[in-house]
C-alpha cells in the first residue's frame, strides 16, 4: 500500500459497454491510475453485454466494495472514487454506507448520469431514445452538425442502448428512486471533480453544470464539498475515455485537488479523541489552579 498522501487507491467503475472493463482500462491504467496508485476496477456483468439472470443489486454492489476495502487496504485508510457514465451510481450508493463514508478523500465522476437522475433527460435520452435533435453549435445548427449528432447518437443506441440484458437490467432491476446524487449528501471533507461533455447525448450537460454552480454559490459558509468541474465544448458522451489528451486533464485536476488538504476531520474517532484531550487538559489547569490557591492559603 502506498502512504503518499497524493497517491491514495483508486477504486474505479465503468459504465455501460460492450465487454465492461476491457474499454476502459487504458483510461484508467495509462491515464488517471498511471502514477503506481493501487487500483481497484470492479466489473458490473449486468451492464457489459453478458447473459446475466441474477443481476447485482445496489444494496449487493456496497457489500462488495466494502469487503474490498476491508480485505486489502488499512483501517481507516482513505481513497479515491471514480467512476464514468453508469460508473457513477454505486458511488453515490457508496457514499452512504457508513463504514466507507468518511474514509473517502476524492471524488471523480465523468459524464455522470446520477447528477439530477430524478430528470427525464437520461431515462428519455438512453432508454427511450426521444430526444429532439438539437442544433450544433459548432456547425452552426448544419444539415452536416445534424447528422454528426444523428450518428453520435446512434452509435450509443446500437452498441450500448438496445443490448438485451442490458435493457432488461435496467428496466426490471436498476433502483432508479436511490441512485440520484444529492450534492448535499457529499461528505465536507471529500473533494470532487465532476467532468462535463457539452454535447452529451444522454444527460444535460448544461443543466449539471448549472446545478453544481449554484450549489458552490450557496455554499457560503462551507458547510458541504465544493466542486470542480471540467466542462468539455463541443464533443459528446464518452469522448473523456477515448482521447489520451483529456486523460491528462482529468489526471492534473485529481493531483491538484490532492494537494490540498482539508481542515474538516473526516471521522469522528478524532474530534471524540481531541474532545477527550482538551477536557483533560481543562482538569488539570483547574487542578493546577486549584494546589496553586491552596498553597497560598497554607502561607498565609
Amino acid at each position: 500500500n502506498n502512504n503518499n498522501n497524493n497517491n491514495k487507491p483508486l477504486l474505479f467503475f465503468h459504465g455501460i459497454s460492450p465487454a465492461g472493463l476491457t474499454f476502459y482500462c487504458p483510461f484508467v491504467l495509462s491515464g488517471i491510475g498511471n502514477d503506481d496508485r493501487d487500483t481497484f476496477l470492479f466489473e458490473n456483468e449486468s451492464i457489459s453485454f453478458v447473459p446475466v439472470f441474477h443481476p447485482v443489486t445496489h444494496a449487493m454492489h456496497v457489500d462488495g466494495i466494502e469487503e474490498a476495502v476491508h480485505k486489502h487496504l488499512k483501517k481507516d485508510q482513505s481513497f479515491t472514487l471514480a467512476g464514468h457514465s453508469y460508473g457513477s451510481l454505486p458511488i453515490t450508493w457508496t457514499l452512504h454506507s457508513p463504514s466507507l463514508r468518511n474514509r473517502i478523500d476524492q471524488i471523480v465522476l465523468l459524464d455522470p448520469v446520477t447528477i439530477l437522475l430524478s430528470e427525464p433527460d437520461v431515462l428519455l435520452n438512453f432508454i427511450y431514445n426521444r430526444r429532439e435533435t438539437m442544433a450544433d453549435p459548432i456547425q452552426g445548427g448544419t444539415m452536416f452538425g445534424r447528422f454528426v449528432e444523428h450518428c453520435d447518437r446512434a452509435k450509443i443506441r446500437l452498441l450500448a442502448g438496445s443490448e438485451l440484458f442490458t435493457q432488461w437490467y435496467l428496466r426490471r432491476y436498476l433502483s432508479w428512486h436511490n441512485a440520484e446524487l444529492w450534492l448535499d449528501d457529499i461528505p465536507k471533507h471529500t473533494k470532487v471533480l465532476v467532468c462535463l461533455s457539452e454535447m452529451d447525448e444522454i444527460l444535460n450537460a448544461p443543466n449539471v453544470k448549472r446545478e453544481i454552480d449554484m450549489h458552490n454559490k450557496h455554499n457560503n459558509n462551507n458547510n458541504f464539498a465544493n466542486i470542480e468541474t471540467i466542462y468539455w465544448k463541443g464533443v459528446g458522451h464518452a469522448h473523456c475515455v477515448v482521447h489520451p489528451h483529456m486523460w491528462k486533464q482529468v489526471k492534473k485536476h485529481m493531483d491538484a485537488q490532492a494537494s490540498v488538504t482539508t481542515n474538516t476531520t473526516p471521522t469522528g474517532k478524532r474530534s471524540k479523541r481531541n474532545n477527550n484531550n482538551n477536557n483533560k487538559n481543562q482538569q488539570r489547569s483547574k487542578q493546577k489552579q486549584g494546589r496553586q490557591r491552596g498553597g497560598k492559603k497554607y502561607k498565609k
